[in-house]
């Protein structure tokens, strides 16, 4: 294996194992932190989640246990002819993530195994988070959502795609494993 896996595999460890830092609140310098677990036996994933963490359908961090990491590179609204769909966000969002299923597809998984989600949306504008929470969610585990960012930028790759989705999943090391 190349160094720059280790390397990357080195800083993910350091990551998760560091301990966590939080702003003074009024009673403590500590915030409780919740570990939820998947209600599976044989769980894979393990999410964290603060106290404080109200985001619907996200994971604020979310733990490996087993598995290999499948690392996505940004979907776009492309049609199964290759052209960009010409539609508003909510149908572009629709057709990236079923591009997404088709891609997790090939490696024998579901969208119920990604892990992180990096949504890039050109302009964005608050009132379009209900849109990309109602195509995101008709994709996600609900009861072991992904951790998820959400970026507006100005411009993403050609001016008629509004929206492009990155994604890590896991594809767990026993195929009869659950999450």
């Amino acid at each position: 294996m190349s160094s720059q896996f280790y390397i990357f595999a080195i800083l993910l460890g350091l990551f998760f194992n560091s301990p966590l830092t939080h702003a003074q609140n009024k009673n403590s310098s500590e915030v409780t932190m919740q570990q939820q677990h998947a209600s599976a036996p044989n769980t894979l994933l393990r999410p964290i989640n603060p106290t404080y963490a109200t985001i619907p359908n996200v994971s604020q961090a979310i733990v490996v246990e087993q598995g290999q990491p499948m690392y996505l590179s940004g979907h776009v609204p492309i049609t199964e002819n290759g052209d960009i769909l010409q539609a508003g966000l909510e149908q572009q969002l629709f057709l990236v993530f079923q591009n997404i299923e088709k891609t997790l597809h090939q490696a024998n998984v579901s969208t119920q195994q990604l892990v992180k989600l990096t949504i890039y949306v050109r302009n964005l504008q608050p009132d379009q988070l209900t849109i990309i929470r109602k195509v995101r969610d008709q994709f996600i585990h609900s009861e072991l959502p992904p951790a998820s960012s959400l970026i507006g930028v100005a411009q993403l790759f050609h001016p008629d795609v509004l929206v492009e989705v990155e994604a890590i999943a896991v594809i767990p090391s026993n195929k009869n494993s659950t999450f």
